[in-house]
């Protein structure tokens, strides 16, 4: 083959390379214009939510990340704008939108919540979290130092097992708060050292507590179990 054929060749495998390029990177802008639709859907169904939330009288709706897979740490400026998007509609109609941390999802660092929510420059921008979730997302409570605690409204609060393990945790192991290992001895003054006056609300998807016993029963002893670790966790200063 002379040199002349050889360029030729070269040039013809280039020219397919680019061709296949140029379809790959059309089925990229397709499919990133897919995205773009279904996360926009995703804003949408969550303005809906407030405003059921609104017409039923809460002041506050939990802005999780549901459908997202994973973090995608070139993608913080989508997040922080979806985010303040919705804390805006949120305001108009009196609801607050908390970004909800979620130990078993894509969004289940304290770090990247509160990126988020620095992120978006809006006064009522805040999170909600959960001492299971920021166990099972492997958060230390002591990040909770860095975090205003009089703005947070809500703490879900509820304990865990030591078995299984950590990572084999799911939502329906979540047991009565004093009934694990939760170090609430430690955290519950740590979170009112950070200004945290809001509400402590009772999470559990524990399927043992609705069968067998009545609903009023099931509220009875949660009432009674939460009233028992704040006792026990917090000094007379404290309470």
């Amino acid at each position: 083959m002379t040199i002349s054929e050889k360029i030729k060749e070269k040039k013809a495998r280039i020219a397919a390379a680019q061709e296949r390029i140029g379809k790959e990177q059309e089925k990229i802008s397709k499919y990133r214009r897919e995205l773009e639709t279904l996360e926009s859907l995703e804003v949408k169904a969550m303005l809906k939510e407030i405003d059921m939330a609104a017409a039923l009288g809460s002041r506050c709706i939990a802005a999780t990340a549901l459908g997202l897979e994973k973090i995608d740490r070139d993608d913080f400026e989508k997040y922080t704008d979806n985010y303040r998007r919705i804390l805006e509609y949120g305001e108009s109609v009196g609801v607050r939108p908390l970004l909800e941390v979620w130990g078993t999802g894509a969004l289940n660092k304290l770090s990247d919540a509160a990126r988020i929510a620095l992120g978006t420059g809006h006064p009522k921008a805040s999170m909600l979290l959960d001492f299971y979730h920021l166990y099972r997302g492997d958060n230390s409570f002591e990040s909770l130092y860095l975090i205003n605690g009089a703005e947070l409204p809500i703490f879900h609060i509820n304990d865990y097992p030591a078995i299984p393990v950590r990572t084999k945790l799911s939502d329906s192991d979540r047991v009565y708060p004093g009934d694990g290992i939760c170090p609430f001895d430690k955290a519950l003054p740590l979170l009112y050292e950070t200004g945290f006056r809001g509400a402590l609300s009772l999470e559990l998807f524990n399927p043992n507590y609705w069968t067998g016993q009545s609903v009023k029963r099931a509220l009875e002893i949660g009432y009674d179990k939460v009233l028992t670790v704040i006792t026990r966790s917090m000094s007379e200063t404290c309470i």
